[in-house]
């Protein structure tokens, strides 16, 4: 049997490849650009490639997996702050994540809900309708 693979965007101090490795599923890449998460998910797992810079990645020539995670910032989309929404420069970091995900043709995405609830407020930009209707993707929305 194969054993499942997975890809963390925005990965943080590697919540969703720790938990993914409790229930067998093998982290294969990490992308984070600050130091102190990335030494976090390293002592969980040495052998993690670490990607750095998302607006740096090219999703064709990354190891395919067979999950991308992602919790992309949301700082632009709170009621607190700017409200610059997905023109901000931390939020519009999402559109990288989506494009990842097209160019690697991955078929299981899981991200972070509250993301999820944040940008369903900005369902009608076209790229949100293509990304939540490709009908090769399972999209699911983790607490």
């Amino acid at each position: 049997m194969t054993k499942l693979t997975l890809g963390s965007l925005f990965d943080g101090i590697g919540v969703f490849p720790l938990a993914a490795s409790r229930y067998g599923i093998l982290p294969i890449w990490a992308s984070e650009i600050e130091k102190a998460p990335i030494s976090i998910t390293k002592r969980h797992f040495p052998n993690i490639h670490h990607l750095g810079d998302i607006t740096k990645v090219n999703g064709g020539e990354i190891p395919p997996v067979h999950i991308i995670t992602f919790g992309s910032p949301c700082q632009n989309l709170s009621n607190i702050g700017k409200r610059e929404g997905l023109t901000g420069s931390q939020s519009s970091l999402f559109y990288h994540a989506i494009r990842i995900i097209e160019e690697m043709r991955c078929a299981t995405v899981c991200v972070n809900f509250f993301s999820v609830v944040l940008f369903y407020q900005y369902f009608q930009h076209s790229i949100f309708v293509r990304f939540f209707w490709l009908p090769r993707l399972r999209l699911l929305a983790c607490l």
